[in-house]
């Protein structure tokens, strides 16, 4: 399994905002596609991975179809969702708190292109060029 816990809405394929009915059908759906017994034609035995998904089903929807336990969920995701830093763009520079620096431009990529005239061939640096 991946080092950050799953998404309980991505697990069962719903958005955050469903209502009970919806849990339930995408709930049933699910365990349909995951459940051995049901894929008929697609191997002996369920492989690791599918007892996995079909654990993680069980669980969100335990999770999800109480109302108090989904408040509690919801919450701690929304305050996972504001302490995760926002993704850097490996073209800038940062400081150690995560802000970017400012002004700082990245390097322009240096190109070469050569032309071959059949009898003389140019090599010209588009780098630097303004």
């Amino acid at each position: 399994m991946a080092d950050r816990e799953p998404d309980l809405y991505e697990v069962l394929g719903v958005r955050p905002d469903a209502d009970a009915d919806e849990l339930s059908r995408a709930y049933r759906r699910r365990l349909r596609q995951l459940h051995p017994d049901t894929r008929a034609g697609q191997g002996a035995g369920p492989a690791a991975d599918d007892r996995d998904g079909l654990a993680r089903v069980l669980d969100a929807y335990e999770v999800l179809r109480d109302p108090q336990r989904r408040a509690d969920y919801d919450a701690e995701r929304a305050a996972r969702a504001r302490r995760s830093p926002p993704p850097r763009d490996p073209r800038y520079r940062y400081r150690a708190d995560g802000t970017p620096v400012p002004g700082y431009r990245p390097p322009a990529r240096s190109r070469r292109v050569v032309v071959d005239l059949g009898f003389v061939r140019l090599r010209i640096d588009l780098g630097d060029l303004p």
